[in-house]
């Protein structure tokens, strides 16, 4: 069946605007997603409908890019294994249990978002698509990850926050092009020393976790640019933390600290920082000396009067404005 033809008959079915490309006579990418805020273009239509719908997309089978988010999609049907071809897929934001086994067929997959589902688990198999470079699986019910990951050399982006594993997948840690890394709502205690291998991780969250320390290792992420480690409970930073010359923003919101260690004024290209809500009986001294800070937030700990400072940045004492790392 031509392309166009099955894009025209998509058209009918879903009746509202949505986005595709064409190359020569064959559609490579279609994008579903995007009906409005709320949802994507054929989440309301009823299981009868959608399993039609997605009938038809599976015989576009020169597709490269999908985006089918937002439409509550609760299984994909045994056809979508005639997509051979798929490089980038969203299915964020559904409502699928299983993982789509169709994926495992394509080898070129670079970019998967399976994020905001209620998958349980990850098949072994999955880690033999060793293109990988961008992994989105937060907010899933998985509790566990087969330690695979020293297949995926290319990957670069990982998230894994509100799910419900309970201890890292070591082998993460191998992934050295890994730039981004999401952790969060977990029972984790601990961030392994072997964080420091990631060299070339420039975006780190571990947010709402049992966390009381970070590795003396966590200095080693020289490019680090921007870290979210607020609501753990971190009563000390490394003392080599300074050694972070590239981090631009760090929130360390509702830990435990009491103090900077000496080496945070040589943070000189830390732009945003956040500190509130820890347990600082004093102004540290260290916060003076960072050349380049424009934000800062210090409220709701012991010590709430900031002593005089440069004016050229702006302090918020009595707010905590969420700032977007990621």
């Amino acid at each position: 069946m031509d392309d166009l033809f099955i894009i025209e008959r998509l058209k009918k079915k879903i009746s509202s605007p949505f986005l595709y490309e064409m190359k020569g006579n064959h559609c490579i990418s279609l994008d579903l997603s995007q009906e409005s805020i709320f949802g994507g273009n054929f989440r309301h239509h009823s299981e009868t409908e959608k399993e039609k719908i997605l009938l038809l997309i599976s015989e576009l089978e020169y597709l490269e890019t999908l985006d089918l988010r937002k439409n509550l999609i609760q299984k994909i049907p045994q056809s979508f294994f005639n997509l051979k071809s798929l490089r980038d897929i969203n299915l964020g934001s559904n409502d699928l249990v299983e993982f789509p086994e169709f994926l495992l067929q394509n080898e070129n997959l670079e970019m998967l978002f399976l994020g905001c589902n209620q998958i349980k688990s990850i098949p072994e198999k999955f880690f033999l698509l060793k293109k990988i470079k961008s992994l989105h699986l937060h907010k899933n019910c998985i509790e566990h990850l087969p330690d695979e990951f020293t297949e995926f050399k290319n990957l670069e982006v990982i998230h894994l926050y509100l799910s419900m594993i309970k201890e890292y997948p070591e082998s993460l840690f191998n992934c050295n092009k890994i730039k981004t890394i999401s952790f969060g709502f977990n029972e984790f205690e601990h961030l392994p020393k072997e964080i420091g291998n990631l060299s070339e991780l420039e975006y780190l969250t571990l947010i709402c976790t049992n966390i009381n320390s970070l590795p003396e290792e966590f200095c080693n992420l020289k490019k680090l640019k921007a870290t979210r480690l607020f609501k753990n409970k971190i009563t000390s930073l490394p003392k080599n933390i300074g050694n972070l010359v590239n981090l631009e923003q760090i929130s360390l919101y509702q830990n435990d600290l009491k103090k900077l260690p000496e080496s945070f004024k040589n943070l000189q290209n830390l732009k945003l920082l956040n500190l509130a809500k820890n347990k600082f009986d004093y102004f540290p001294g260290e916060i003076s000396l960072l050349s380049n800070l424009e934000w800062l937030s210090f409220h709701d700990n012991p010590h709430e009067i900031i002593q005089p400072m440069d004016s050229s940045y702006k302090v918020i004492s009595n707010k905590y404005d969420l700032w977007k790392v990621l």
